[in-house]
């Protein structure tokens, strides 16, 4: 998912940016091999699989959420992120735009860009202001994707279907 490019851009940002990796998959290795040839895995923590309950507690203890995946259709993590009061940094593909809208409570950038998401994670790690707000930014997108909103809008979808 793309994960090479946050790994790229972390010998572009501040020494003192911290990464977390959250999940497992088959390219992992490869990941840390990246990491080690950039000399940066002594600033990547990985956290391997994490259920829901772990990946509250993560976002709740970190600055800002990345993810620069093309291939995200609804991106429940970015949700998940964004209703946590996190700020974004994301590629511009799938739903990432949806959730994350550029200036306003994060930032978009090119999938494989990983000079402007390092430009972007320096923005955000030395801006305390801009992350709050942009916080409080993010916890307003999500509201309309709660729960019980997307219900009775998917419901009353069905029943337009079935009138029809």
């Amino acid at each position: 998912k793309h994960a090479d490019t946050i790994i790229r851009a972390l010998p572009k940002t501040d020494s003192r940016v911290p990464l977390i990796i959250a999940g497992e998959g088959k390219e992992e290795q490869n990941f840390r091999n990246l990491a080690k040839t950039l000399g940066v895995t002594d600033r990547i923590t990985w956290l391997g699989y994490l259920n829901h309950g772990q990946m509250k507690d993560v976002y709740q203890s970190v600055d800002a959420f990345v993810l620069m995946s093309p291939y995200e259709v609804q991106s429940i993590v970015t949700l998940q992120a964004i209703a946590c009061g996190l700020p974004v940094l994301a590629c511009k593909e799938g739903a990432l735009p949806e959730l994350c809208h550029d200036g306003v409570n994060g930032f978009t950038i090119a999938t494989d860009d990983d000079a402007t998401l390092a430009d972007k994670m320096n923005i955000i790690a030395n801006d305390k202001k801009l992350r709050e707000k942009m916080g409080k930014e993010s916890r307003n997108i999500s509201l309309p994707h709660d729960r019980e909103t997307a219900l009775a809008k998917l419901l009353e979808f069905y029943k337009k279907i079935v009138a029809s």
